[in-house]
């Protein structure tokens, strides 16, 4: 499994496209991507991006996080 960040319009933020990111391989239940440079998504807190999910051979069973939908609010 990879992630990426993009903006609205589906554009990955730099460094953080799928091809940027660590694969994830493991199972569990805190897994957190790392991107390349051992970047994280603590960065882009309080900002407004969207998280794409890759899936190879996976199951993806939730994410969860404090998340906000401009439409639905808090």
């Amino acid at each position: 499994m990879r992630l990426q960040l993009t903006r609205e319009k589906g554009n990955p933020l730099d460094g953080y496209a799928f091809n940027d990111c660590r694969p994830i391989r493991d199972y569990g239940v805190a897994l957190r991507p790392v991107w390349r440079e051992g970047r994280t998504i603590g960065k882009h807190i309080g900002k407004d991006v969207r998280i794409e999910v890759e899936l190879d051979n996976s199951l993806l069973y939730a994410i969860s996080g404090d998340f906000h939908h401009p439409l639905l609010g808090s």
